[in-house]
């Protein structure tokens, strides 16, 4: 953001204690012979110095995969907003997005890394800007989004996952649908991520097909992608995936970005008979919830046959209260 930079929060907190509360979240989502995926969701609060409010907050998903064979993570992806204190930023905060690769010499990296000798831990982060730049730059991205050479896609891919759009651009956007059936499941899933940005309303029907992909990551990203273009459309499809525990923090996640949109289905869910499915949608409502879930909760806060479930609706009344 202008006016902050890591060189200023250094200075300002060089020498001083820091306090930190950190709330994680973690579900194996798929396993195969080799791997296991686990989903990582994460709110982390910063102090400095210690005891003050709140300066910075972290929050966002990621993805684990475990070679089960070598004993080792193999690879992480995150995604997170970077909160600081007083942001005015109508967004929520600023994206960050991590890969990290654990490799082995003479293995293969995972695709879109490049290979490197001894056991290692790669990171690249980009810094978020508003593009495409230029005519030349989008007839490229373009170009890439359609070529039939691996690499071109990719590159096109990277550059889209590592901006953002100036305005709505339809092309774009259908250039990415039409990578979420490329055989390739990476190709899939970065289409998928960079949806999330570029997508328009038109995206959201091609999503919600992408819903049904067989490889589990892509179905996460796609989740993500639909909590942020917004669209009604996504809410059932959505819900149905928050009662699979596996699926749940990222469906959670998707949820809370479509807000309002998903206020009154989750209501409506609360009568499940599922009562981690109960705490789970309670929790989101504390989060979105407006009046209109107060009726519910409130029963819920007195009568549910389950404590976690009336602790968390005596909560989330206090929360929707004071907003």
């Amino acid at each position: 953001p202008e006016g902050v930079s890591v060189e200023g929060l250094a200075a300002q907190w060089a020498g001083q204690a820091m306090q930190g509360e950190l709330q994680a979240d973690y579900s194996i989502l798929g396993r195969t012979d080799r791997t296991v995926s686990i989903g990582e969701e994460l709110d982390v609060a910063i102090s400095a110095p210690a005891g003050e409010t709140a300066t910075l907050r972290i929050t966002g998903s990621g993805v684990w995969i475990f070679n089960l064979r070598a004993g080792r993570p193999e690879f992480f992806k995150g995604d997170y907003r970077l909160i600081p204190s007083g942001d005015t930023n109508g967004a929520g905060g600023y994206p960050a997005d991590f890969r990290i690769t654990f490799q082995e010499e003479g293995n293969p990296a995972v695709p879109g890394t490049e290979p490197s000798a001894g056991n290692i831990a790669r990171v690249s982060g980009h810094e978020i800007g508003s593009g495409p730049h230029d005519v030349d730059e989008r007839a490229r991205i373009l170009s890439g989004l359609s070529s039939s050479v691996p690499a071109e896609v990719h590159s096109a891919l990277e550059l889209l996952n590592t901006t953002l759009p100036s305005g709505a651009d339809d092309e774009v956007a259908l250039g990415l649908a039409f990578l979420l059936s490329d055989p390739d499941r990476f190709t899939r899933l970065a289409a998928a991520k960079a949806l999330g940005t570029w997508g328009t309303s038109d995206s959201v029907p091609v999503l919600l097909d992408a819903l049904q992909d067989d490889f589990f990551l892509v179905e996460m990203e796609v989740m993500r992608a639909l909590g942020r273009l917004g669209d009604e459309r996504a809410v059932a499809p959505i819900l149905d995936r928050l009662e699979s525990e596996e699926k749940r923090p990222v469906a959670s996640a998707a949820l809370k970005e479509l807000a309002g949109i998903a206020e009154p289905a989750l209501i409506e869910r609360l009568d499940s008979l599922d009562w981690s499915l109960r705490l789970e949608i309670v929790r989101i409502l504390t989060k979105i919830g407006s009046e209109d879930a107060l009726p519910k909760l409130d029963s819920l806060a007195l009568d549910d046959r389950n404590g976690l479930v009336r602790q968390a609706a005596t909560e989330a009344v206090t929360a929707i209260r004071e907003r």
